[in-house]
């Protein structure tokens, strides 16, 4: 499927007078005259209404355009609907609407587009899918799955397919079969870079970094120019503690695109999520001095600062964040680093300035002051806050949730109980309401059955996450299922050794006899959490 991103459209094309009636003629012509004063808003309008009215498949395809460029969701797909309609042996039709469907998350109608377009052996594009499915839950994102299996079966030659399956099939934690896709596109396209670049990511998170760092070697040997898979074997190397070689594929990339700072971004995000701050500095420094990116540069180097505790160096980079992506969390960080700095008056004045300066991120800047005054364990103030908000923000679900977490501190549990209610009433796949509110149900009263079914409603939605699971412990735990708890208790430990997680853990094997390894997994996550109440809590409970 074609991008969405495109050239700017060319309002230079000449319109054949004798195709249209009179009113279509001028309303094309003003959309054209727009078009050239850059008023792509009139100049869209124009089309969208000539779209429907001539049914032209020209006209159609140009309106499609001009949506693209202008990144018009709605307009996009409904164009693309007309001009399939209109023009239904049009590749490049079928190729948007397919792309714009995956957006809107209609992916059953998408993929039969997807069936059309590789009978007629056209190019597909597998992004927009992966990217829509990473918005589903795992139960949605299994049906996805078993939607491309039965295409991909239909059309076994299909690399591009193959490799979506495996793609969604680790999403979905099935990493055997997606490790058999892998291998499977590959067989199909030996130089399928994305395949390639798949199955090594793949075989590193299955802990197989030595056939990763093989597969990668062979594939930049094999592909020398290729700067992508270099970045990707950087990444491993540095993984496998080769600092020495990584740098020297780092440069290598450097080097076969000298001018590209797209790659300076990258190159510094590498060694920023591997821990080496230091060399990812001089990297975000050259695109602060070139000005491209400065934005998001002076973000990752307040992180850098705040990291070696130059709390002022990083507060005036973050203060340099103007525009961009991580606009809204640096000005959340902007008051956390106050915070830190015990500055918390002006730390909560410059979120509510931030409240009038950018009203569209409103919300988000009060659940960042909630939070600011639960961590300083302010309750009633935060409470207080959110039930304001709430006047403007009616049933907001991330305000309602934080206001029932909040409530739960003030031991007004009804409350609470009642908020989340009308979260999963809202939406009833709200796994977080839901772990919620079974977890506090289980914590805190004996309505154990009714706590074990919407624990159990979560864990379905998110099987992978480690909050649910040590909740799926914790319930069977009060259930006095012993073995079970322990089982989950674990595997939610193993994935995030939380200071709550390890101090249900800890408890779990103190009562089941494991006194030992209670001791050890309390007292290491002591070590990393001393102010701990919940693990100094336990600790007392059991005379440790």
């Amino acid at each position: 499927m074609v991008s969405s991103t495109m050239v700017k459209p060319q309002f230079t094309e000449l319109i054949d007078q004798d195709e249209f009636s009179t009113e279509s003629l001028y309303s094309l012509l003003i959309a054209e005259i727009a078009g050239h004063r850059g008023r792509l808003d009139i100049t869209l309008n124009q089309y969208l209404k000539q779209a429907e009215v001539t049914r032209d498949p020209k006209v159609v395809a140009r309106a499609n355009r001009i949506a693209r460029y202008m990144h018009a969701p709605k307009p996009i797909l409904d164009t693309a609907r007309l001009w399939v309609d209109v023009e239904p042996d049009s590749i490049e039709a079928r190729q948007v609407l397919a792309q714009q469907l995956m957006v809107f998350g209609l992916h059953e109608e998408a993929l039969t587009h997807v069936d059309t377009l590789l009978r007629l052996s056209a190019n597909i594009n597998i992004d927009e899918l992966i990217k829509s499915a990473s918005r589903l839950n795992h139960s949605e994102r299994d049906k996805l799955i078993q939607m491309v299996a039965q295409l991909s079966q239909k059309h076994s030659s299909n690399a591009p397919l193959l490799l979506a399956k495996g793609m969604l099939l680790e999403m979905n934690q099935q990493n055997p079969q997606a490790l058999q896709s892998f291998v499977q596109t590959l067989k199909l396209e030996p130089n399928f870079i994305p395949a390639l670049i798949a199955q090594a990511r793949l075989l590193s998170r299955l802990e197989r970094g030595k056939e990763a760092l093989s597969l990668l070697f062979k594939a930049v040997k094999k592909h020398p120019k290729n700067v992508r898979l270099r970045l990707v074997y950087a990444q491993q190397l540095l993984l496998a503690k080769n600092l020495k070689e990584a740098e020297n594929q780092l440069s290598v990339a450097q080097t076969l695109s000298p001018n590209d700072e797209k790659l300076l971004f990258s190159l510094g995000m590498i060694y920023i999520k591997n821990g080496l701050s230091a060399q990812a500095r001089p990297y975000f420094e050259q695109l602060v001095k070139t000005g491209s990116n400065a934005s998001n540069a002076h973000y990752y180097l307040a992180a850098i600062d705040e990291g070696t505790k130059h709390l002022n160096a990083a507060l005036a980079h973050l203060h340099q964040v103007k525009s961009g992506r991580n606009l809204v969390g640096a000005r959340i960080q902007i008051a956390d680093i106050l915070d830190q700095q015990n500055k918390t008056t002006e730390a909560i004045n410059s979120l509510t300035k931030d409240q009038t300066t950018y009203p569209q991120f409103s919300s988000i800047f009060i659940l960042a002051h909630s939070e600011l005054l639960t961590n300083r364990k302010r309750y009633e103030e935060s409470y207080q806050l959110l039930k304001q908000a709430l006047l403007t923000y009616e049933n907001h679900p991330q305000l309602l949730y934080r206001k029932a977490m909040v409530a739960e501190k003030l031991l007004k549990l009804d409350e609470m109980e009642e908020d989340l209610l009308n979260i999963i009433e809202s939406n009833p796949q709200n796994a977080s309401a839901l772990n919620a509110l079974g977890y506090t149900l289980a914590d805190r009263s004996k309505k154990l059955d009714e706590a074990l079914t919407y624990i159990v409603r979560a864990y379905a939605l998110a099987p992978n996450d480690p909050a649910i699971i040590d909740s799926m412990g914790w319930i069977h735990y009060r259930l006095n299922d012993l073995k079970k708890a322990l089982s989950y208790l674990r595997k939610a430990y193993e994935v995030m050794p939380d200071q709550e997680i390890a101090a249900h853990l800890g408890e779990v094997l103190w009562v089941s006899g494991h006194k030992e390894e209670a001791k050890t997994v309390l007292q290491e996550s002591l070590k990393q959490n001393p102010d701990s109440e919940i693990l100094n809590a336990v600790m007392t409970r059991f005379q440790l």
